[in-house]
């Protein structure tokens, strides 16, 4: 049998790792966890496997989808694209939010104009339920829009308990 190099999402698949998912399940409930290694070792893996366990809803922003010189448009599909991936789950939160538009399975965050919502904002409405958003290969988030996401953390981290 080959061994497949792609990303494990069960823990039968992962080999190894169980101290790094009961780490990492153990401290789900702070607000902000950092997974960091060299490139190629299980990261997300490990990422995918705690999420999968811990059975709180949760969404996963793969930052490998950026171009280098990102435009604000470009980071909003990237989290419309995540949130559209598991819609079922997040349906009764986004639908609430002035600036998010579902259209059958879709989800489009307005990042301009009137209905423009703030990733801020939109932190701040899915904290009306307890969450986890994981961000993969999160060193793309440079250039600079990286202060728009970064300071949405921050505001998340010191406001949204959820």
């Amino acid at each position: 049998m080959l061994f497949d190099e792609r990303p494990k999402e069960n823990r039968e698949d992962l080999f190894d790792r169980e101290k790094e998912i009961k780490e990492i399940m153990s401290n789900i409930n702070r607000p902000l966890i950092l997974i960091t290694g060299v490139r190629r070792i299980g990261k997300t893996s490990v990422l995918k496997v705690a999420l999968n366990e811990i059975k709180i809803p949760h969404v996963i922003i793969d930052c490998r989808n950026l171009r280098p010189n990102y435009s604000r448009g470009d980071l909003y599909s990237l989290f419309s694209n995540a949130f559209s991936s598991k819609l079922s789950t997040f349906l009764d939160v986004l639908s609430k939010i002035r600036g998010v538009s579902i259209l059958g399975n879709s989800v489009e965050l307005k990042w301009k104009g009137r209905e423009y919502v703030s990733l801020s904002d939109l932190f701040d409405h899915l904290n009306e339920k307890r969450i986890v958003i994981g961000i993969d290969e999160a060193q793309k988030l440079r250039g600079p829009l990286s202060n728009e996401i970064k300071e949405a953390i921050a505001h998340a981290y010191d406001y949204d308990k959820n």
